[in-house]
């Protein structure tokens, strides 16, 4: 879903460490470029990890489409705190990420 948002067409492996490789081990980007991808892809496998285990301890489940709605709004406040020209409203964030982006990279 994450992907889809972006415009970005991408085979997800089907284990961890496999996806860990492919969004880690990026070579040849800028320092920047690297870090915003990190930081989106931390931000998916930690809102993956905490619903996973809400039912478990919370009794509760949420939506898949409130997963990556958690996911954007994660990322936009990560990129706020750590990149000084990403300094979009939240809506935008939204409906333009490629547009905000290039303020990261």
């Amino acid at each position: 879903m994450i992907c889809g948002w972006l415009g970005i067409s991408s085979k997800s492996p089907w284990n961890l460490i496999e996806h860990l490789n492919q969004f880690w081990g990026l070579g040849g980007f800028s320092k920047n470029i690297c870090l915003a991808i990190k930081m989106l892809w931390l931000s998916v496998v930690s809102i993956i990890w905490k619903e996973e285990n809400r039912p478990i301890f919370q009794h509760k489940e949420e939506h898949i489409i409130f997963m990556g709605e958690h996911v954007k709004l994660l990322v936009y406040l990560w990129f706020r705190s750590k990149f000084v020209l990403f300094n979009f409203d939240y809506n935008f964030w939204r409906q333009n990420p490629i547009f905000c982006l290039t303020y990261v990279i």
